[in-house]
């Protein structure tokens, strides 16, 4: 794109166009406004990072001027805002692009209260297209039970939205139970909105749903994490218990039972939940290192060495610092073992060698060794920028070690090519 293009777009000529659409009819008072925001791409490509779309209402106010007297000013207010593309978008010439928005009006009217939609598109380098459209309204329509399809979509859409919206979805939430105090969706729903606030609130959201559909064993493990948020252990004890009887296969909800009971000091149990957890659906390495710092906590050495040591030859990289840390304070060995498994079974990975150099580096004290590995891990092919620069960034880290300052200094400076936004490699280069 040439120079004057460019400035052309920076001014709005030959840049994306932004409309509202409105879908047809007046919208009743505390009903909702639907339609679409609609962006039409310009003469050249553009990038867009985002859609803001608002609802806003005008009402006009009495201003007092200096001299006393008084005039008639239009006062807008933005009644809620959603970003229709919280991402980049790449806005192809003659391309089209639609978002679709629904919004409820106030139920709240007056000779000299007006509402609009109002949408841009959020373009650097250029001055945001923008568009609104007026909303005719109407007067209330009273609502009816027959409302609670849409009031349970508009609970769901505003769910989708996160926590900021978890206000408003209490209201509607609670128009629907109104209507339908059995609505079992709505009491699900409620049960964690109110939770997200305030857990003792939203126990008995919890209770009533449960009363309803007491074979969803995910709800009796949220209600059981509700009670532990609440100190009420045994409470949770009971509800995880449910969930089991239901899911006895649930590593899940065995580990969560694990974690409560060792919070009452039950150790025993504890222990034997987390072996549950292990023999369970999705058995993750993790569960030992849970296991191994129970068993350390009971001052039992030699069960927790064994556990470190079984989870090392699962070979699951994530983990592989807990299991070396663990057993070198338990003064145990297997270090080396859990660092060669782990290797062994991500081979496609350096984070191994990483880690092996550290250790060799750290807790060895061994830099010549160190610099070995991470030498023979470059001369690997990884597909991934980050994974080349934190190799760098390692080697730079053992020929700091070694007092090598100029090459430490190459090697964060060939990290940073491989990855530009390295922050270890920065620090530690700046500090040279």
């Amino acid at each position: 794109m040439g120079f004057f293009d460019k400035m052309k777009l920076a001014v709005g000529i030959g840049g994306a166009k932004v409309e509202v659409k409105l879908e047809p009819g007046a919208v009743p008072l505390g009903g909702f406004v639907k339609g679409q925001v609609i962006i039409r791409a310009g003469k050249s490509e553009q990038k867009c990072n985002g859609v803001p779309t608002l609802l806003k209402r005008s009402s006009v106010v009495m201003v007092r001027n200096e001299d006393g007297s008084k005039r008639k000013e239009t006062r807008w207010d933005t009644l809620a805002e959603e970003n229709l593309a919280a991402y980049e978008v790449t806005l192809h010439p003659g391309s089209e692009y639609t978002y679709d928005f629904t919004f409820q009006i106030p139920n709240e009217e007056g000779p000299e209260i007006g509402y609009e939609v109002s949408a841009s598109a959020d373009i650097p380098g250029a001055i945001d297209p923008s568009a609104s459209a007026k909303i005719a309204t109407t007067k209330a329509v009273p609502l009816t039970a027959a409302a609670v399809p849409q009031l349970m979509a508009t609970a769901h859409r505003l769910h989708d939205q996160g926590s900021d919206k978890y206000a408003e979805l209490e209201g509607v939430l609670k128009q629907v139970l109104g209507f339908e105090n059995d609505n079992v969706e709505a009491l699900h729903l409620m049960a964690k909105v109110v939770g997200y606030r305030n857990e003792a609130q939203a126990a008995p959201y919890w209770t009533k749903y449960l009363d309803h559909v007491p074979s969803d064993a995910r709800a009796w493990s949220d209600f059981a994490r509700n009670a532990e948020y609440r100190d009420s252990y045994e409470e949770a004890v009971k509800y995880l218990n449910k969930a089991i009887e239901l899911a006895p296969m649930s590593s899940d909800y065995w580990s969560s039972k694990a974690g409560v009971l060792a919070k009452l000091k039950r150790t025993d149990e504890a222990i034997a939940a987390y072996d549950k957890a292990l023999e369970g659906d999705s058995p993750s390495a993790y569960l030992y290192i849970q296991k191994a710092r129970l068993q350390k906590e009971a001052a039992r050495q030699a069960d927790a060495i064994m556990t470190f040591q079984k989870a090392g030859k699962k070979g699951e990289t994530y983990i592989l610092d807990d299991i070396l840390n663990g057993l070198d304070e338990l003064g145990g060995t297997g270090q080396d073992e859990a660092i060669i498994a782990a290797i062994e079974a991500n081979p496609e990975s350096p984070r191994p060698f990483i880690v092996k150099a550290n250790w060799l580096l750290g807790r060895r004290k061994l830099p010549a060794d160190a610099l070995t590995v991470v030498n023979g891990a470059l001369q690997q092919t990884w597909s991934s920028e980050w994974e080349r620069s934190d190799l760098w960034c390692t080697k730079g880290q053992i020929l700091e070690a070694q007092g090598n300052k100029a090459e430490a200094k190459g090697a964060y400076q060939q990290a940073l090519k491989e990855y530009a936004e390295n922050s270890e490699a920065k620090r530690r280069l700046k500090e040279l």
